[in-house]
């Protein structure tokens, strides 16, 4: 599947980017060819004072609401952007953003990294599942994610 738009939620980046990682992968994502988009229920000037020096990554902004704005602030997105639904990929760790761009026809890749990763999985059933910020550029260049999983001993 190939993703023009990436629509991150802020809280997955972490307040302030502490990891110096995350805009070098930001950075990636926007060479691979997407558009970065952010979803916040925070005001955009919070949100752009949170992403510090990796703000002009970002080519849309939806913030403010609640966080049942989440698929209209999808919908905007991708409209202004003019990018289809189908082709827009949600980066979020709450399960009522993945149900909702699910709605919407929009691809989700849950951040296991951020919440209790099996609830999450369980319950909303997302497109992906990320264990850390740098899989996106994987599933941008339509690689397989590969992971050694430990045997399960009763």
């Amino acid at each position: 599947m190939r993703y023009d738009l990436v629509v991150l939620a802020l809280d997955v980046l972490g307040v302030s980017l502490p990891d110096p990682c995350t805009s070098e992968v930001l950075q990636e994502l926007t060479e691979l060819g997407a558009t970065l988009g952010l979803v916040s229920d925070s005001p955009e000037a919070t949100a752009r004072t949170e992403l510090g020096r990796a703000q002009h990554l970002f080519d849309a902004y939806e913030c403010g609401g609640t966080p049942r704005d989440t698929a209209a602030k999808l919908r905007r997105i991708a409209r202004r952007m003019a990018v289809r639904r189908d082709r827009t990929l949600l980066v979020t760790s709450a399960p009522d953003d993945v149900e909702a761009a699910t709605r919407l026809g929009v691809s989700s890749a849950a951040a296991c990294w951020f919440t209790e990763h099996r609830a999450l999985l369980v319950a909303a059933r997302p497109t992906h599942a990320v264990a850390e910020l740098s899989e996106l550029t994987v599933i941008l260049s339509n690689r397989p994610i590969l992971r050694l999983v430990p045997p399960v001993r009763e």
